[in-house]
């Protein structure tokens, strides 16, 4: 996705752009460090 955005002349990080990863499973808060190359911040939602 990061290089579809870049062909469409999106880079991360220029002009305030950030990649938000949606954690919607309990495992991609416990690898939340290791996908930090790939995004910039994590956004969640608690469904009761």
């Amino acid at each position: 996705m990061v290089e579809e955005l870049e062909r469409q002349g999106l880079k991360r990080g220029e002009n305030g752009l950030k990649i938000i990863m949606m954690c919607e499973i309990p495992s991609n808060a416990l690898l939340a460090e290791q996908f930090l190359e790939y995004f910039d911040g994590f956004s969640s939602v608690r469904t009761t």
